[in-house]
């Protein structure tokens, strides 16, 4: 390496050029897109499409829903996107290791706002390629839950759809004593033997049977062996499922920090990971968790930035930038019915 650094220094100018173009055409063949073969519309997903013709040597379809014309390449990221693909693998670096946007935005050189943008076109596509959680029979897995405080973050000056419900609350400000629980957000979250795991947003306040039930549906085996706290919720759900065994422990003590370490150390990583990112919204949290799932999951990959390349280069994403702030709030109908937001 020492070689070639010191055969690259003594490089004239034009050589130089002439190797950085080499290197970005490198780049870029490295991550084309692969043609695939398409069954649905990427905008409304109806089946009723038709062929029309070919596009820049691509096939080209029509939806006889929505109207729409399309490409294999439509919605993805490299179609659309006017930079550069080395700024968008020196952005991934940055991305994996969850540096702050601003950091991201200075080491890219990128402004704040592409920075932001480019961090949720990653995890949208990160989001069709998370590994699914499952406890198989015989195996063993811990279930709990965390909580985060809602979180308004953002600008709304300007915005025509929202109004906060609340007074805002600055230099770390406490919420008030009365329905403080319930301007909690409750994250279910489980970890399995492989140490894959997952964590969903529950609702709003305490975790109740409806919606654990629907979060644990397709993740635990009938005969699978559960550990959890000691909360009703589980025993009753759990039922439901047929485990082999579920083991509850109360909380702090020292068989639970035993046998429930797995999930607690979880919930610190994670806790960890959203102080890194300075606040987040709550009506981003969804793609915060999973990213944070994305990188418990594939932890033990080596080539992550490659990976996370490969992905963007052959996934597509959902929301435009015109989508963004409109993205409503969660659980708003709380504000909606209660008297302790700006009265």
């Amino acid at each position: 390496m020492d070689e070639l650094i010191d055969k690259i220094a003594n490089m004239t100018k034009e050589e130089k050029y002439e190797l950085l173009d080499y290197l970005k055409s490198i780049i870029n063949n490295e991550f084309e897109f692969n043609e695939c073969k398409i069954n649905e519309c990427y905008k409304c997903h109806s089946k009723k499409i038709v062929k029309l013709g070919f596009y820049n040597e691509m096939q080209r379809y029509r939806c006889n829903n929505c109207g729409v014309a399309f490409t294999s390449k439509s919605k993805s990221i490299f179609a659309t996107t006017k930079l550069e693909k080395e700024k968008w693998l020196k952005y991934v670096e940055c991305f994996v290791d969850c540096l702050s946007l601003r950091r991201c935005a200075e080491k890219t050189g990128v402004c704040l706002k592409t920075s932001y943008f480019m961090r949720h076109r990653i995890i949208e596509c990160l989001k069709q390629n998370q590994n699914p959680f499952i406890v198989n029979k015989n195996n063993k897995g811990q279930l709990d839950k965390t909580f985060l405080r809602e979180n308004f973050k953002g600008n709304h000056k300007k915005s025509t759809n929202f109004s906060m419900p609340r007074r805002a609350r600055k230099n770390g400000q406490e919420a008030k004593l009365i329905g403080s629980s319930n301007e909690q957000i409750c994250i279910a979250s489980g970890i399995n033997d492989m140490n894959n795991v997952f964590l969903e947003i529950a609702g709003r306040g305490q975790l109740t049977n409806k919606s654990l039930e629907k979060i644990l549906k397709n993740k635990i085996e009938a005969g699978s062996i559960i550990s959890t706290d000691k909360r009703s919720n589980y025993k009753t759900i759990l039922k439901l499922f047929n485990v082999a065994e579920h083991n509850t422990y109360q909380s702090n003590t020292v068989e639970a920090y035993k046998n429930l370490g797995n999930i607690n150390a979880l919930h610190s990583r994670f806790k960890e990971f959203i102080r890194g990112m300075h606040g987040v919204s709550t009506r981003r949290l969804e793609n915060y968790l999973i990213w944070f799932s994305w990188i418990e999951n594939f932890k033990r990959n080596e080539d992550k930035n490659n990976l996370v390349m490969d992905i963007i280069s052959n996934n597509k994403y959902e929301k435009s930038i015109r989508d963004y702030p409109n993205t409503s709030y969660l659980f708003m109908d709380y504000w909606n019915n209660n008297q302790y937001g700006l009265t």
